[in-house]
């Protein structure tokens, strides 16, 4: 379907100019698709935040629910986690912390201590099922 804006004007002083500027629906496909990247890259809206040692990471619990179901019951439950919006994780380097966490808004992972990232992802019950890319962007393709 073409956009075709409705524009009703009430005062004859003013001229409307309105332009197709190609916008197609592919365009909104990838536009949807580049939506998690900007949450992570902006963090407008954050609800919580993850803390590692000194670090702290702002969130959104939507999609911390979404990567894991560990952290989904952390969050919704009547756990300290849900109350404080806040998540610890204290035994990995933040550098693994932060790729975990970048890799649930954008499924890019940049490459840190690949053993210690799959043993986060692991703990989180993020690996192959949720994650079956991450496995492959590291050369352990499960296929």
């Amino acid at each position: 379907a073409n956009y075709m804006p409705c524009v009703i004007m009430s005062n004859s002083d003013v001229t409307v100019q309105i332009e197709d500027l190609g916008a197609s629906q592919h365009d909104a496909s990838e536009g949807r698709k580049l939506m998690p990247v900007r949450l992570w890259q902006d963090r407008l809206f954050t609800d919580c935040t993850v803390t590692c040692g000194s670090s702290e990471f702002r969130c959104h619990r939507a999609v911390l629910a979404k990567a894991s179901a560990v952290w989904r019951t952390a969050l919704e439950s009547s756990f300290r986690e849900s109350h404080d919006a806040k998540l610890s994780i204290d035994d990995f380097d933040p550098g693994v912390v932060e790729a975990v966490l970048k890799y649930a808004y954008t499924c890019e992972i940049e490459f840190v201590d690949a053993a210690a990232v799959l043993g986060l992802a692991h703990r989180y019950s993020s690996t192959p099922q949720v994650w079956p890319e991450f496995l492959k962007i590291i050369g352990q393709d499960p296929s």
